[in-house]
């Protein structure tokens, strides 16, 4: 993935810093204390993750439920001098950047107590990559992570294996920020991975209308969209679409895929 020195679109920007310092944070009797108690008492906050790449031109968009904590991952940290606003744009604009400034090869992350990468990969970004490669037909070597397509979730505090990810959290945060990130993005398909995340996605914009698999279009601010379902990719039974498909099927899907991407 190429470099972006700068944001120019100051709605971006604005709306990226904003999540990384949700007021959420701070109200002790919020719906979202039980995921941002998670981290309260913690010296190494992890703020919340708004999304990774370049919203404004990437023309494919992941939404997954909620980010992981990695306590070794180099990642901004809340109130920390070392992570000024101009960082923190930076980290999330060109995390997958080519140049190995925050992460490697598009899956193994810069480590804090190193300058060294970390020896495992990310799973979810590697899935994510596969998958991509899968339903355009571009093979791995040619798909850059944060340019062909970005990764965003419906809540944005980060926690162990969705712990503290309830309904109402899901509900707050899906208010506050879904519809401005979607206003914001340039992605012409949208990929809505889980159920929980399906469900959100649903009531703010399919009105009920989720089959899995399939194209939906659907329309914000006057711009047509369309958005795939599918399972999560760390679910328990098959998920790939070429394989939850039959090879018709796939096969028709793929090609509206591509039609709408060019």
């Amino acid at each position: 993935m190429k470099t972006r020195e700068e944001i120019k679109n100051d709605d971006l920007k604005d709306l990226l810093l904003e999540i990384t310092k949700c007021e959420e944070l701070e109200n002790r009797v919020s719906v979202c204390k039980e995921i941002t108690n998670m981290q309260r008492k913690s010296n190494n906050w992890q703020i919340p993750e708004p999304w990774s790449g370049f919203l404004d031109s990437a023309p494919v968009l992941f939404i997954c439920l909620n980010p992981s904590i990695d306590e070794n991952q180099l990642y901004p940290l809340k109130d920390s001098t070392k992570w000024p606003d101009k960082r923190i744009v930076d980290y999330f604009t060109n995390l997958f950047a080519m140049d190995g400034r925050w992460v490697k090869d598009g899956i193994r992350p810069k480590q804090v107590q190193s300058d060294s990468y970390s020896k495992k990969w990310v799973r979810n970004w590697a899935t994510l990559r596969s998958w991509y490669g899968i339903i355009t037909g571009k093979i791995k070597a040619d798909i850059r992570i944060g340019e062909d397509f970005v990764i965003t979730d419906i809540v944005h505090c980060k926690s162990i294996r969705g712990k503290g990810v309830n309904d109402a959290i899901i509900k707050k945060c899906s208010q506050l920020y879904l519809q401005r990130i979607l206003s914001l993005a340039a992605a012409k398909l949208i990929i809505v991975l889980g159920e929980k995340a399906r469900e959100a996605f649903t009531e703010t914009f399919t009105r009920g209308k989720n089959d899995l698999y399939k194209l939906i279009p659907f329309e914000i601010n006057g711009a047509d969209k369309y958005v795939i379902f599918m399972h999560h990719t760390n679910y328990h039974g098959t998920r790939r679409p070429d394989k939850f498909l039959s090879e018709t099927e796939f096969e028709s899907l793929k090609t509206a895929i591509l039609k709408i991407l060019t």
